[in-house]
C-alpha cells in the first residue's frame, strides 16, 4: 500500500506541473466490477466485485484531457456449483487490487460523449482467495507446475505430496488440492489495458463504462484429462503419462460500470470562461 501511495503521489505532482494554467477536475468514483478470467475453462462475467476511487483530470484542451486515478479493484471469477451429494464444479475466485489508471480521454465537443484509453498498475492488497470443487479422480487442474515435473506421480502418488502420499485413503483430487494450496502462487503485479466510455447524466455526475484486460499472465494452468478426451480444435494438447494435458494462461477480463461525481465542475466552468475571456475569445 505505501508502494501504492508513492506511486500516486510521484503521479499526482507531475500532473500539477503539467496542469499548470490548465484546467484540473477532480472527481470520486464508485461502481461495479464484472469479472472473469481467461485461462480458467469457465466462460461469463460472472463475478461481481467492488471498484471505487479518487482522481484526477487534466483538460489539455476541448477535445483532449488526461486523468490519473487511485482505485480499490476487485476481480477474479465465479461459476455456480452443481450439488449432488456434495458440491462439485463450484469455483471463485477473489482478487483485491490498489490500482492507478493513467488515461487520456476524447470528448465530443458538441454531444459530450467521452471515449478513453490507457493503461493501470495495479498491485494486490490482499492475499487472494479460492474456493475450487472442479477436480475429481478424472479431471486435475495443477496450478504452476514445474516443467519436468512427472504426471505419472498422481497415479503413484511417489514423490508428489510427501504428507499424504503414505495414506492410500485419499483421493485423487485431494492431492491434487494439497499441491494447488501449496504451489498456487499468483503474481501480485497486474498490468492492463483500459478503455472507457463516458457521459454526463446530471449536473456533476457522469456514467461511465469500461473495459480492462491483463497485459500478462498471473499464473499458468495445466489441465488434466484421465484416459481419452475428444481433442478440441484449436487447443494444445500434450501427452503427459496417463494423462492428456494441455497448458493455460490466465488473464483477467474485466467490465465496469461506475458513477463518477465532479468535486469542482461548477468552478472548472468559470475557470474556462474565465481563460478565454482574458484570451479576447469572450467580450
Amino acid at each position: 500500500m505505501k508502494k501504492f501511495l508513492v506511486t500516486f503521489i510521484i503521479f499526482a505532482l507531475f500532473f500539477s506541473q503539467l496542469s499548470y494554467s490548465q484546467v484540473v477536475k477532480a472527481f470520486v468514483a464508485g461502481g461495479a466490477n464484472l469479472a472473469q478470467v481467461d485461462g480458467d475453462q469457465e466462460v461469463g462475467f460472472k463475478k461481481a466485485g467492488a471498484n471505487v476511487g479518487i482522481g484526477a483530470e487534466v483538460q489539455i484542451n476541448d477535445i483532449i484531457s488526461t486523468s490519473i486515478e487511485a482505485n480499490f479493484n476487485q476481480k477474479g471469477a465465479f461459476q455456480r456449483g452443481f450439488y449432488d451429494t456434495v458440491p462439485t464444479g463450484r469455483y471463485k475466485l477473489t482478487l483485491n487490487y490498489a490500482e492507478v489508471p493513467v488515461m487520456v480521454h476524447f470528448t465530443d465537443p458538441k454531444g459530450g460523449l467521452k471515449a478513453g484509453i490507457g493503461f493501470s498498475y495495479g498491485r494486490m492488497v490482499s492475499s487472494p482467495t479460492e474456493e475450487c470443487d472442479r477436480t475429481d479422480q478424472s479431471n486435475y487442474i495443477i496450478y504452476n507446475k514445474p516443467e519436468n515435473y512427472d504426471a505419472s506421480v498422481l497415479v503413484s502418488y511417489a514423490d508428489f505430496v510427501p504428507q499424504v502420499a503414505e495414506n492410500k485413503d485419499y483421493e485423487y483430487y485431494e492431492v491434487i488440492k494439497e499441491w494447488n494450496k501449496n504451489h498456487s502462487n499468483i503474481n501480485p503485479n497486474d498490468f492492463s489495458v483500459i478503455a472507457s466510455l463516458s457521459f454526463s447524466i446530471w449536473k456533476k455526475f457522469k456514467i461511465e463504462c469500461r473495459y480492462s484486460y491483463s497485459l500478462k499472465s498471473f499464473r499458468n494452468v495445466d489441465y488434466y484429462r484421465n484416459g481419452t478426451v475428444e481433442q478440441i480444435n484449436g487447443v494444445d494438447y500434450y501427452d503427459d503419462g496417463p494423462y492428456l494435458a494441455f497448458k493455460r494462461k490466465e488473464y483477467n477480463n474485466t467490465l465496469t460500470f461506475r458513477v463518477i461525481y465532479v468535486i469542482n465542475e461548477r468552478q472548472v466552468t468559470k475557470t474556462k470562461a474565465t481563460q478565454k475571456m482574458r484570451a479576447g475569445e469572450l467580450k
